[in-house]
């Protein structure tokens, strides 16, 4: 009898030998503990965070070299598909692991400088990451590009920390500031890399000066300098959180209607489906029962929460779309920039013990309101009744609405944890609420729901779908 080749989905088990090779590498590194005890000790700058991402991106390197070979692959051949759906998942971890410590070293040094601007966190890069699929499944046999789980994995990990670099430098630069780029060359690496190398004013830096060829391991650093601010008219200087013209300079390109999150969602080229208003008031229970379901898609938690709260604010939104709608909600960086919208009110606490963290954001929660909850590995829609805390249900197939939120619960179902930590010690890790009554007024988290609102005929929910 012929069997089909895709019968089998092979990628979870793949991904979950991956996954669990990492997690150990990772906590065994030298480098990843010196890295994250330099941040602690406001030392780290962008050569460590250059260090810390060549080292993540060797550690998955190394994980998925020893994880894939021909043999667990259906006719021996990386198919399209399964390369797709593995790099969107590794790579979009290393580009949250990698991002968000080189967020909390530009936050350092803007402090250092006495910026008083947000960081800007680089988008991932889906380009790259579709040139390495489309590689992987250009041949017939895996042993022919499995070279390509190597150096390129390396080097998409560095390429992170030269975004981050490129756009906070863009950033500064148009908000009036000075900042200047160094290029360092590792060992006199080549040629190239010589011609390349030295400090330079940002705008004026070589048009290469972010690149680098694979094994390369030179460094781009940056400074953002005085953190004051050259006034073309006046010339006289002054500091950027004095100045009353520095929101101006953050209009980029005259684009200030535009909030850094809805140009990601562009640039990702997730389509935008336009919410509208409601033609009725909907109860709650007739919202919760269009909005829930059995969740066939990756896991659509953040998403469907934030489609409630926009149907609650009037507009008729549907979720479980999947795809990269379901990936970018589900991305902290991505919810953290909601939070951080104008007008919108985010709690942030850092913590070892996601329960510590999770009782001291519930201190926050007023009785009657309903917020957003993103801890362990889980985000829904809370509130406190009657003294009671609760979380809404949106991923089951048999029930869905507002159920108690106790220790068991954040154990269960949001796979909190009381230490996060590897063998070389405890790290923190975010968790957050954001006030929803602050979101139903806010038109730009409008303008991002149109890229969760989902055609009725199209939301991948049902009966075969279950809590993710």
């Amino acid at each position: 009898m012929k069997v089909n080749r895709m019968e089998h989905d092979v990628l979870p088990a793949i991904l979950q030998e991956v996954q669990e090779r990492f997690e150990s590498d990772f906590g065994k590194s030298e480098i990843v503990r010196n890295a994250f005890e330099t941040l602690k000790a406001k030392k780290a700058t962008y050569k460590t965070a250059n260090e810390f991402a060549i080292e993540v991106g060797e550690i998955l390197s190394k994980a998925l070299g020893a994880s894939l070979i021909a043999d667990k692959l259906p006719d021996g051949k990386m198919y399209y598909n399964i390369a797709q759906r593995l790099l969107s998942d590794v790579l979009g971890r290393n580009y949250e692991i990698i991002s968000g410590y080189t967020r909390d070293v530009q936050k350092k040094l803007n402090t250092d400088a006495k910026i008083s601007l947000k960081v800007q966190v680089p988008e991932l890069n889906q380009d790259r990451i579709a040139g390495i699929v489309n590689r992987l499944a250009s041949e017939e046999k895996f042993e022919d590009v499995s070279w390509l789980f190597g150096e390129p994995i390396v080097n998409f990990s560095q390429s992170i920390i030269d975004d981050s670099i490129q756009k906070n430098a863009e950033f500064h630069y148009n908000s009036g500031l000075q900042p200047e780029i160094v290029r360092k060359s590792f060992f006199h690496c080549c040629d190239w890399c010589q011609e390349v190398q030295g400090s330079y004013k940002y705008p004026r830096v070589p048009k290469d000066v972010y690149r680098r060829h694979q094994r390369c391991r030179c460094t781009v650093d940056y400074d953002p300098k005085s953190g004051k601010v050259k006034d073309i008219w006046s010339k006289i200087w002054r500091k950027t959180d004095e100045s009353d013209k520095i929101e101006a300079r953050k209009d980029i390109n005259g684009k200030s209607q535009m909030s850094e999150v809805r140009k990601l969602a562009l640039q990702e080229g997730i389509p935008s489906n336009p919410i509208k208003k409601s033609r009725k008031k909907l109860t709650e229970e007739q919202i919760i029962n269009a909005v829930s379901g059995g969740d066939k898609t990756k896991g659509s938690c953040s998403s469907a929460a934030f489609a409630y709260i926009g149907n609650k604010s009037g507009y008729t939104v549907l979720d479980f779309r999947g795809g990269k709608s379901c990936d970018f909600f589900s991305r902290d960086s991505r919810i953290q920039m909601i939070g951080n919208l104008p007008g919108v009110k985010m709690h942030v606490v850092k913590n070892t013990n996601d329960f510590t963290a999770v009782r001291e954001l519930l201190g926050k929660v007023e009785d009657g309101n309903e917020y957003y909850l993103a801890t362990g590995r889980h985000a829904a829609v809370i509130r406190k009744n009657e003294g009671r805390f609760e979380y809404l249900e949106l991923q089951s197939r048999i029930s869905n609405g507002f159920k108690p939120l106790d220790n068991v619960v954040l154990k269960e179902r949001f796979k909190c944890k009381k230490t996060h930590s590897t063998r070389h010690g405890k790290y923190e890790v975010d968790s957050y609420i954001i006030d929803s009554n602050s979101l139903k007024d806010n038109p730009e988290f409008h303008n991002l729901l149109s890229f969760i609102n989902t055609a009725g005929s199209k939301q991948m929910k049902g009966i075969e779908g279950h809590e993710k």
